[in-house]
């Protein structure tokens, strides 16, 4: 298999975090080399209440500690956060900001990936800035999530990236739809045959362990049975009102946080004793803490964004073999509607959790491995090099 040298902008890069774009991207570059742009804001930070909200502040210093590293090397992979001048709504600042970032990418594409790659992109419109410099190579572009869809998107400002939506189809030689309500609100506004049904996939290695290769955590080793699990970000998305309500109701079970930084109002939470936050975790421990599992939760606050998303924890859980409950989203519910119970208010999440705690088997935990065993990211990639080759 040869090696593909790639030039990747979008999500964040993050060593123990593999976001669906870290997943595709490493499998793709075969060791290649890649350049990683780390994404800029799309739009301006709203820094009212700022001294009250936890979630803005850790959301600020995050950013700045990324910028503050403007270059370094992890392996094969090339991370580049570029500088910029942190003023918005200054037309003068505005052309500086774009000369300064066109220029940081265009030295670092000739000096690494010199003119032989394949760039791919995600939730960033970034893009639509460089094309004259990327001009030449190909362009696959990956719709992870509707970026127009949101949480607090003004309007005004949705419709513009609605327009760059469709510009970026346009350009783009492949279009990633990661769940098939992506591909029909995009089909809307560009009626392409570029749009490409592509769900997430699993990293079936990792999670599907043999049972003596499984670590034991020691500070899950106290935590008292059953456990109720949930890991990855932790914003004022998920459904902390469930989680409290569930808590409360049922203080012998155990809910476990896996996540970090927070970003949003967890201290209620925090008040609760039998609700334990893990912090952030390797990804690679992941399926470690997973195991002590007895349920999977994907509890967020219904939303067009959530609505659109295909949650690539669906897979790992399912992988671990552990019962889903669920807000309703339509890619699960059409997919995985045999394994996944959903819920819409604090009783149904305490209902369906309880379901789960008393029903599950041996043989149920069997099925829900078997139906994820071929939804890998491997099969993914192969499939996505068969499309590359014959474009």
């Amino acid at each position: 298999m040869i090696k593909t040298n790639i030039l990747c902008l979008g999500n964040q890069w993050d060593p123990i975090k593999p976001l669906s774009t870290k997943h595709i991207v490493l499998r793709l570059a075969n060791g290649g080399k890649i350049l990683w742009i780390n994404p800029l804001p799309i739009q301006i930070p709203k820094l009212k209440g700022i001294f009250k909200d936890k979630g803005l502040q850790n959301k600020i210093i995050n950013k700045v500690r990324v910028h503050m590293k403007i270059f370094h090397q992890e392996n094969n992979v090339y991370i580049l956060s570029p500088f910029y001048l942190p003023v918005y709504g200054n037309t003068f600042i505005e052309k500086i900001n774009y000369i300064l970032i066109r220029t940081q990418i265009w030295l670092a594409v000739k000096a690494i990936l010199k003119n032989n790659y394949i760039v791919f992109a995600t939730s960033t419109y970034l893009l639509l800035d460089i094309l004259d410099i990327i001009a030449k190579n190909k362009i696959i572009f990956q719709f992870a999530d509707m970026i127009s869809s949101y949480r607090h998107l003004p309007e005004p400002k949705r419709i513009e990236f609605l327009i760059k939506d469709k510009k970026i189809i346009e350009r783009s030689n492949i279009v990633l739809c990661s769940s098939k309500a992506i591909r029909n609100s995009l089909s809307k506004i560009s009626n392409s045959n570029k749009l490409a049904y592509f769900p997430h996939g699993v990293d079936i290695n990792l999670f599907l362990q043999n049972g003596s290769h499984f670590k034991q955590i020691p500070e899950m080793e106290k935590i008292p049975k059953p456990v109720i699990g949930y890991f990855g970000s932790l914003t004022d998305a998920n459904d902390k009102e469930a989680i409290m309500y569930c808590a409360r109701k049922k203080p012998d079970w155990s809910f476990v946080l896996i996540g970090g930084p927070i970003k949003g109002d967890y201290s209620a939470l925090f008040k609760i004793k039998n609700i334990y936050f893990m912090g952030k975790i390797n990804h690679t421990d992941i399926p470690h803490y997973g195991k002590y599992f007895d349920v999977g939760l994907m509890n967020w606050i219904p939303h067009d964004w959530i609505k659109h998303c295909y949650p690539l924890k669906t897979l790992e859980y399912l992988a671990l073999g552990l019962p889903i409950v669920s807000t309703p989203i339509d890619e699960v519910k059409n997919n995985f509607s045999e394994f996944v119970t959903f819920a819409t208010s604090p009783l149904e999440y305490l209902t369906a959790i309880e379901d789960c705690i008393h029903s599950d088997n041996h043989e149920k935990r069997r099925m829900r491995i078997e139906r994820v065993m071929h939804e890998t990211w491997d099969s993914r990639v192969d499939e996505l090099r068969k499309w590359i080759q014959i474009l």
